[in-house]
């Protein structure tokens, strides 16, 4: 059966680097809210049989029963970011959290239509191919990759052989998210992919704010929110309708 994945964490005071929706005026407070309207977001737009789990470093009431919560490792929080979610890709994973097919999402996504297709795959790792910042090029965001356990433990093992050392190694923007595209650089093998804007997964700063839109693509399953953005802050919803409709 299909794993669902998602993460909750607080950032630590002293972690060497932070993501944008950890400090400052676009710090979000992921709580239980969240998770909870992403998991009825999957429910709603998933048709093959799932579990769906929330690995945290605060477990909540708060979370819908059919959610499994799961204590967060301690490994590599005190880097920050997202450092800590390479842990994934490791044996002890697939050995002490969750064996077989998974899919690692970020909650700061708007899910809008049938997402089957996406995870009825074979490959062992699939991950999201967006576009670079400038909006040439491409590259792997890490909001979402779909992972048999196991299958590229060599992606976890060289990184926590020497963190600070792999730390230097990335390609393009991210913690997590800079290490994997070195990884998938120096592999030099073709790994499977979803690709932005063709496979009904959209950016929302690339493809909807930049270009002046207020409507979703017809063809649009997923929009993405990566950066100093999230479909829950009121400056959005205000703006942007179809936030109400499929967010919740």
């Amino acid at each position: 059966m299909l794993s669902i994945v998602v993460m909750k964490w607080d950032p630590l005071p002293n972690q060497l680097e932070s993501i944008p929706t950890q400090v400052g005026d676009t710090k979000v407070d992921y709580g239980a809210e969240h998770v909870n309207i992403h998991y009825n977001m999957v429910k709603r737009n998933l048709n093959i049989p799932f579990k769906y789990y929330c690995i945290t470093d605060k477990q909540s009431e708060w979370i819908n029963e059919e959610i499994t919560q799961i204590d967060l490792w301690p490994w590599h929080r005190d880097l920050g970011g997202c450092f800590h979610r390479l842990f994934q890709y490791s044996y002890e994973f697939k050995e002490d959290y969750i064996d077989g097919r998974f899919v690692s999402m970020d909650l700061d996504m708007i899910i809008t239509g049938d997402i089957t297709p996406l995870f009825d795959r074979q490959e062992d790792f699939v991950y999201y191919r967006m576009k670079g910042p400038d909006g040439t090029g491409w590259r792997m965001n890490c909001g979402m990759y779909m992972l048999v356990s196991g299958a590229r433990v060599p992606y976890y093992e060289s990184f926590n052989k020497d963190p600070k050392k792999a730390m230097q190694c990335r390609v393009g923007p991210g913690t997590d998210q800079g290490w994997m595209n070195f990884c998938i650089q120096q592999a030099g093998q073709d790994e499977a992919y979803w690709t932005q804007g063709v496979d009904g997964i959209y950016d929302m700063r690339q493809d909807i704010i930049e270009k002046g839109l207020t409507e979703l693509p017809d063809d649009c399953k997923i929009l993405m929110w990566p950066g100093p953005r999230d479909p829950s802050q009121p400056q959005w919803k205000k703006k942007y309708k179809f936030i109400e409709k499929y967010y919740n």
